[in-house]
């Protein structure tokens, strides 16, 4: 029996869309092959926790090694030889070197398309990974065309090394009653009308912008607040700074980590879901929203597009003039709102994570016959 590794590095740590993939893929796994000897190779006992499936032939390995840089260097290939591992899937991003053969999941373009939005310290780390992965890596999983194509241009790949797996949306995303919802909304505080976001406080989510554009709408909405879910990162006393000039003390509510089993409930009970990231490389976030019948604003640039299919109003993200008149609009239009709900509601039902984890499986399967790996 083939013994496959999964190397997760977001999970248990609160990482947002790269986490929730991790989870996924592994619990997708779980359900689709009984047969291969997994073995999740994390970096704390968090991690391992998250992941745990509850499937014999699924089990856990805590690497040793403590910081994240020796993990990877030392103590991953080490376990990847103590348990004499045949294939590695490097879930998030490449390791710094493998025993075995790999394949890893590319997310976003953005640190080779867009390295102006990453600081240089983490910008140095990420392009040296991913430029040993696309090296060394027997195949590349790309979350979606758009990454499967700026890949293969900036690296100049053969695109037969490159297979698409869009990412899923999870079947505890669905339409609520405001009944069901009222007790998450009162315990954040969201009684009236408000819209929502949720992403990282980081600047290639465009959260200073969003608040320019919102600070339009509440002059025209003054009871409408905006609700900003995610962790707070190096960005967040800058986006702090911006609220108070705005003067927005009052309209904004940063509700930091939202557990996830909450999100289903903000998604519902928003006004809209206002996510103009600057470069995503799949955006989970807006399948979420759909699913769960709010209308949605995005942007019209890298995947956004291509993951909302024509079921969300587009914007140009840079345009603090066209994100605020899609705030309007939404905000102002109940019809408008309708529409893009029902939209959203039968384009999230197109992904899911039994599908993703169901193609990953065939390119694990594809790769390791190219390889000869029994």
């Amino acid at each position: 029996m083939s013994k496959i590794a999964i190397f997760p590095v977001m999970s248990g740590r609160n990482g947002g869309g790269p986490e929730t993939y991790e989870r996924e893929l592994v619990r997708g796994l779980s359900v689709h092959d009984r047969e291969t000897d997994y073995h999740i190779t994390c970096l704390n006992s968090a991690a391992a926790a998250a992941l745990e499936t509850g499937q014999p032939n699924f089990r856990s390995h805590i690497i040793p090694g403590g910081v994240r840089p020796l993990a990877m260097t030392v103590g991953l290939p080490w376990v990847l030889k103590r348990e004499s591992i045949n294939f590695m899937h490097a879930a998030y991003i490449p390791p710094t070197w493998s025993p075995v053969p790999y394949v890893f999941t590319l997310h976003c373009s953005s640190p080779f398309a867009t390295p102006e939005l990453f600081p240089p310290a983490i910008l140095a780390r990420l392009k040296f990974l991913l430029a040993r992965g696309m090296r060394d890596a027997a195949h590349v999983i790309c979350v979606s065309h758009d990454v499967l194509a700026r890949a293969a241009e900036h690296y100049r790949l053969d695109k037969a090394r490159l297979s698409v797996v869009h990412n899923g949306v999870g079947a505890q995303f669905q339409p609520t009653t405001p009944e069901q919802r009222a007790p998450t909304l009162l315990k954040y505080g969201l009684t009236g009308r408000y819209v929502l976001s949720a992403a990282r406080f980081e600047k290639r989510k465009n959260l200073a912008r969003l608040l320019e554009a919102f600070a339009r709408l509440r002059a025209t909405d003054p009871d409408c607040v905006l609700a900003l879910a995610g962790d707070m990162t190096w960005e967040a006393e800058p986006l702090a700074r911006k609220i108070r000039e705005l003067g927005l003390a009052d309209g904004v509510v940063r509700l930091g980590y939202v557990r996830h089993d909450h999100m289903p409930h903000l998604y519902g009970g928003a006004v809209m879901f206002a996510f103009p990231s600057l470069w995503e490389g799949f955006g989970i976030p807006v399948l979420e929203a759909m699913a769960c019948g709010a209308p949605v604003l995005t942007s019209d640039t890298s995947s956004l597009p291509e993951v909302a299919g024509g079921a969300a109003l587009t914007i140009n993200p840079l345009s603090v003039d066209e994100i605020a008149a899609g705030l309007c609009s939404l905000a102002h239009d109940a019809r408008l709102r309708a529409r893009l709900s029902a939209a959203g509601l039968e384009r999230a039902k197109q992904f899911s994570w039994e599908r993703t984890a169901a193609e990953t499986l065939a390119v694990y399967r594809r790769v390791m016959a190219d390889l000869k790996i029994a």
